[in-house]
């Protein structure tokens, strides 16, 4: 729930690129204009009024806001923290990310944003934990702490029949399958740190 003290000092403008459309706030929500849409039905030109309003924002698989706006026929899906920069922020060094200060991305009012490199966001994202943990610290992570322990136990018998058999009885490719994970993810397990 937005205060009613936050509301009074909200900021309306523009969004660049919309034709008068559409407007983005400095608390980060937007709304359409009033306008007219003109149209063909029954071979007559007919003119319709849109009232504006504030728009509902859906929230994508990263936890963005998101909005789809629609000038002229043409959709585009946008970030509402990229709408709020591109309108309120200068970006004299063209920098491509509009990054959240305090790393909560649906927070998109303007004094919560700024525009800094791909580099620095990834290290940003990196330093507070919201971005590629490795291994099972990564939320993404298919694998849990017992499958991992498994996958190795099972990788240590592999290796001891080899020894024995001079073959291995499951090849990497088999573990991938049975876990669904790729082949790399098992060698990663085996191999590397990342995973413990």
């Amino acid at each position: 729930m937005i205060s009613k003290d936050t509301l009074e000092k909200e900021i309306w403008k523009d969004v660049v690129g919309c034709g008068g459309y559409y407007q983005v706030s400095s608390i980060g929500r937007v709304r359409s204009l009033d306008r007219k849409i003109s149209y063909i039905k029954n071979n007559k030109k007919t003119v319709m009024f849109k009232k504006g309003k504030i728009l509902a924002l859906s929230t994508d698989k990263d936890g963005y806001k998101k909005i789809l706006l629609v000038v002229n026929s043409q959709r585009k899906m946008m970030r509402v923290n990229r709408l709020v920069g591109i309108t309120f922020l200068n970006n004299f060094e063209n920098l491509p990310v509009v990054h959240h200060l305090n790393a909560i991305r649906d927070d998109d009012r303007v004094e919560n944003l700024q525009w800094v490199s791909h580099s620095t966001n990834a290290k940003e994202a990196f330093k507070i934990g919201s971005r590629n943990q490795k291994g099972t610290l990564n939320n993404a992570a298919r694998l849990n702490p017992e499958k991992v322990k498994m996958i190795k136990e099972l990788w240590a018998h592999n290796v001891k029949i080899k020894k024995e058999r001079n073959f291995p009885p499951f090849p990497r490719s088999w573990i991938a399958k049975a876990f669904k994970v790729s082949q790399s993810c098992i060698a990663n397990v085996i191999y590397s740190g990342y995973w413990q």
